[in-house]
């Protein structure tokens, strides 16, 4: 796990326009922090329909970065289904928990599950299959504040 942590920083590191030192301090999600429940006590938001938490580790300045652990919690069904005409922003993501089939709008389908990672481009289209889920994200894009709060 601490492998594909470091792994994950050292992604955010390259592929960003920023680096790790726009942060004013360096930030450690350990596999401890993982394995327990880091959401405890964090408020519960809606997020399409559905319940959400999120524990973000690390943001740039100009709020087009950041990085943290999701929960996520479907409310009425066993798989939420959520479709993009264009997905607002780049996101990679390591599966803790649960996981997620995406279809794009060729028919391509892609599913991750626990201990694997999905990359979804800004601008994909298609529709999100998502399971009760927690996962790790880092997250690039001009709506990454927004896309939080939605």
């Amino acid at each position: 796990m601490k492998k594909t942590i470091l792994l994950m920083f050292t992604t955010l590191a390259i592929f960003s326009h920023h680096s790790l030192a726009d942060s004013p301090r360096a930030q450690v999600l350990t596999e401890d922090q993982l394995s327990g429940n880091i959401f405890e006590g964090l408020p519960t938001k809606e997020f399409y329909g559905n319940q959400a938490q999120m524990q973000q580790v690390f943001r740039t300045a100009d709020g087009k970065l950041a990085f943290g652990a999701f929960s996520w919690t479907v409310k009425s069904a066993k798989t939420a289904v959520i479709k993009f005409d264009d997905y607002p922003i780049d996101e990679t993501m390591y599966f803790i928990e649960g996981g997620m089939k995406i279809i794009d709008t060729d028919g391509n389908v892609t599913e991750a599950g626990p201990g694997e990672f999905l990359f979804i481009p800004k601008g994909w289209s298609g529709t999100h299959y998502t399971q009760n889920m927690k996962k790790i994200s880092i997250r690039y894009g001009d709506k990454v504040a927004a896309e939080v709060q939605k």
